[in-house]
């Protein structure tokens, strides 16, 4: 009993004890950052620095538990003991990489790569090149890669396809077609890469072999026609840059019949057959062909639309008509079906049934605004302005959260003279969109028009509600272009005591100082702007700073000001160590014309240059002082300096170095410096456009005419160089190019200037050589199918005007056969011209275009 008791009281006095230990165990926090862990991981990286997955957890641990700079300092410390532990260098190397540090990380793989020959490293070298700009030393990097892969399939998997994507980017589809072959027979399954290969053979014109590649291709598709078709239609595609039409129309044919009815690509390709028609000029024999392919009981909106569309360009406007009701009868809410319905209507003359189709329209897709916005447009100009007011009101309350639909009912009203109506409207769009000044800025105007000066203040400061430094700055510039600028300087107190560091600020505030001629003020607000802008891309924002200052200074006390402040900078450059800011004030004074002293400011720039040589903006105006005082060599000799301090620049060097040389009349180093430029990028059109200017001014019209080939061919959307081209053809009486330049211009280009210059120049050279109507097959087209521009119906209503009255008097002399040819062809214009020319009849907005149509008709 006794023993009993003793055992029980020392468990008694042991439990306390064992609990505090484990208390005192539990508190402790372990580290889970565990260095068996991190040692293993660094294992796996000594023997193979490629391991992706052995990387991505030792970053992770690190990011988690440690950081990054950490993991870099310890390999740091590896390469310090042993500068060539390749598998140190590599690692590093795949971290910058991952760090966005590409600099570093090239660095880090070339050394690895001197210190021993992995095809892995290769592939990472090969993709570092390519990604800065040095296609050579990437392809010999992937070729080593290649070479050295033996049997790691993924790694030439990886060498390949960047070979190929190198070659294509050269030009050299042959070396890309090997590539690819080798590739292909690595991964014999993959369709994407095989459509690769032939997209690339088709786009370098090497059709026939396109072709053959997508038939292969097709052929290994088997039975997946959703696959299948896209090939087939890359085989039309193919067929019809080879100019094969027939079997062009035919493959696009089979392509739509491996689709479902309505899919996308039958939209698509049956597009692309009317264009092979079209240019055929063959659209009647199409539509027998769609008449009789879809019976009418099976026609959807799709079918019915497409024929609308034909009928509409062959001249046939009743059957488009009827054509065109059919189809949005299918399809109510296909929009643009609904708008040329609209538009054939009000052109063949029906502008009540093209009203009532409005009507239609907004009941079908009442949440459209800008049908509604058209509708109320037709009833103002037919004279029912209680209607056109009805359409409005319904739109407020239809479209209350829609401030564009808000805005346009606001403008209808101001330019109906409905001005109650229109202050309200813009009063919603300022509740609307409260964070948005510019509604409140139109408002107040509105109501400053009206002499309601107070309630204009009233609206404007509504902006301050904002307060946001934005919104206080906004209102100080209406307030001081509106005769408030004390007002308006008190908010842009505001707006600084916010944002205290926006240059910006000061910048606003100093142009309200500059025209109130307080001009300490400006010359305040400039230098705290000028003070702020302390980035490398602020350059441009602080010469302007300058600029400005100066310019206040000139004005202040009738000149008096800025002499002093020359003195000062003067002053403060010649002293030791100089104020590198005065001079570039003093630069700034210099380079306006009437303030110029002899030898400056290329003075001031030579010593800025000799106490900042590296200052690439310096160089940039002391090239240009050189180039003021024909020092020819001396600014080339700086140039080259700056091609040595940015390598990234030197194809723009070489190129203003060329141009000097131009200047220079020495005409052969322009040429060798225009060459090194298009070496660099030896692939970029503006490079070759280059050359081509260097040549015309040499008068050499043949090598200008070749270079912008060149810049075409690799830039074809470059507008500018199709009508220099084409001056040089005409130069050099090659007309025939030049009217085709003119017609594919008229054919891709989608600004209005550009096409109304290349049709005018089309006419004269069409009428000239006698092919007006050829030109009127192009054009014609174009108007109908981009009805929606105006321009191109201008260009055929002026082609008409230079080629029916010829026609219609070759109708009545000469033999017989000259005779029914130009019947012939004038019935052929009525059917084609007829919508152009009723369209200029009833276009208002354009009298001479009235004029001719009148002329034309009569």
């Amino acid at each position: 009993m006794r023993l009993v008791a003793a055992l029980v009281a020392a468990l008694l006095l042991a439990v306390p004890a064992t609990a505090a230990a484990q208390g005192d165990d539990w508190g402790v926090t372990r580290d889970p950052f565990d260095k068996k862990v991190v040692a293993k991981l660094k294992g796996i990286l000594a023997r193979n620095p490629s391991d992706a997955d052995a990387l991505a957890k030792l970053l992770t641990m690190y990011r988690r538990y440690r950081t990054v700079a950490q993991l870099r300092d310890e390999y740091e410390a590896v390469l310090a003991k042993k500068p060539d532990d390749w598998a140190a260098l590599v690692v590093l190397g795949r971290i910058a990489k991952g760090q966005g540090d590409d600099g570093t990380a090239l660095g880090l793989f070339e050394r690895a790569a001197a210190v021993k020959d992995d095809p892995a490293v290769a592939v990472e070298l090969g993709a570092l090149y390519r990604a800065s700009g040095k296609p050579t030393e990437a392809r010999a990097a992937f070729d080593k890669a290649l070479a050295a892969a033996g049997a790691s399939k993924a790694t030439r998997m990886k060498a390949l396809r960047a070979l190929a994507d190198l070659a294509l980017g050269a030009k050299d589809i042959d070396g890309a077609r090997r590539y690819f072959d080798q590739y292909i027979a690595l991964d014999p399954g993959n369709a994407a890469l095989r459509l690769e290969l032939g997209d690339a053979l088709a786009q370098a014109g090497r059709h026939d072999e396109a072709i053959a590649v997508y038939e292969e291709t097709e052929k290994r598709l088997g039975k997946d026609p959703a696959r299948r078709v896209e090939v087939v239609a890359r085989i039309g595609q193919a067929l019809e840059q080879k100019g094969d039409d027939t079997l062009a129309v035919a493959a696009y044919r089979r392509a739509i019949k491996l689709v479902p009815r309505g899919y996308y690509l039958e939209v698509e390709l049956t597009a692309r057959i009317v264009d092979i028609y079209r240019r055929k000029q063959t659209l009647p024999e199409l539509l027998a062909y769609y008449d009789k392919e879809w019976p009418e009981g099976r026609r959807g909106h799709f079918e019915w639309d497409t024929l609308a569309r034909l009928y509409e360009e062959t001249g046939d406007q009743e059957k488009a008509v009827v054509a065109y009701k059919r189809a949005v009868a299918k399809s109510p809410y296909e929009l643009e079906t609904q708008r040329r319905l609209i538009q054939l209507l009000e052109a063949v003359g029906r502008e009540k049934d093209a009203v009532a189709q409005y009507e239609v329209v907004v009941r079908e897709a009442p949440g459209e605004a800008r049908f509604q916005i058209e509708l109320a447009e037709r009833y103002w100009r037919t004279g029912d302005e209680k209607k056109a007011l009805e359409v409005l009101k319904r739109m407020e309350s239809r479209f209350p959260g829609d401030a564009g639909a808000q805005s346009a009912i606001a403008d209808m009203y101001l330019r109906w003279g409905k001005d109650d109506l229109a202050m309200a409207a813009l009063e919603r769009l300022a509740r609307l969109e409260p964070d948005d000044p510019a509604h409140l800025v139109t408002l107040g105007e509105q109501y400053h028009q009206r002499g309601q000066k107070d309630k204009a203040m009233a609206t404007w400061k509504r902006i301050a509600n904002t307060r946001s430094a934005t919104g206080y700055a906004k209102l100080g510039d209406v307030l001081a272009e509106h005769d408030a600028p004390a007002e308006g300087l008190v908010y842009y107190a505001k707006a600084i005591k916010l944002e205290p560091n926006n240059p910006e600020l000061y910048k606003g505030r100093a142009q309200i100082h500059e025209r109130q001629k307080q001009f300490d003020e400006a010359v305040a607000d400039w230098e705290k702007a000028l003070s702020l802008w302390t980035k490398p891309s602020d350059r441009s924002s602080r010469r302007e700073a300058r600029r400005r200052i100066v310019a206040v200074l000139q004005r202040w006390d009738t000149g008096r000001k800025v002499r002093e402040y020359v003195d000062r900078w003067r002053a403060a450059f010649g002293k030791t160590p100089p104020d590198l800011e005065a001079g570039h004030f003093l630069v700034a004074y210099y380079e306006h014309p009437t303030r110029a002293h002899k030898g400056e400011p290329r003075a001031t720039l030579e010593r800025l240059h000799q106490l900042a040589p590296d200052d690439q903006d310096t160089i940039q105006d002391l090239v240009k002082a050189y180039v003021a005082a024909q020092m020819w060599d001396e600014a080339v000799a700086k140039l080259q300096r700056l091609a040595e301090l940015a390598p990234a620049r030197e194809r723009e060097v070489y190129g203003q170095i060329a141009e000097i040389m131009t200047k220079a009349r020495r005409d052969k180093e322009a040429i060798d410096w225009s060459r090194k430029a298009l070496e660099k990028s030896p692939n970029d059109p503006v490079a070759y456009e280059r050359m081509a200017a260097r040549y015309f001014d040499m008068n050499k019209f043949e090598d200008a005419a070749a270079a912008y080939e060149k810049t075409i061919a690799l830039d074809p959307r470059n507008f500018k160089a199709h009508f220099e081209l084409a001056d040089i053809y005409k130069l050099l009486d090659k007309r025939d190019k030049a009217l085709d330049l003119y017609r594919r211009v008229l054919r891709q280009s989608t600004d209005d200037d550009q096409l109304l210059r290349a049709g005018k120049q089309a006419i004269v050279l069409a009428e000239t050589e006698g092919s007006l109507g050829e030109l009127e097959k192009v054009v014609a087209p174009l108007s109908t199918i981009l009805a929606h521009k105006p321009v191109y119906r201008r260009i055929l209503v002026e082609l008409f005007d230079h080629y029916v009255e010829p026609l219609e008097q070759r109708t009545r002399r000469g033999p017989s056969e000259v005779r029914a040819a130009a019947r012939a062809e004038l019935d052929r214009l009525g059917k084609g011209g007829m919508k152009a020319l009723l369209d200029a009849l009833a276009d208002e907005s354009d009298p001479s275009q009235r004029a001719v149509a009148v002329k034309v008709l009569g």
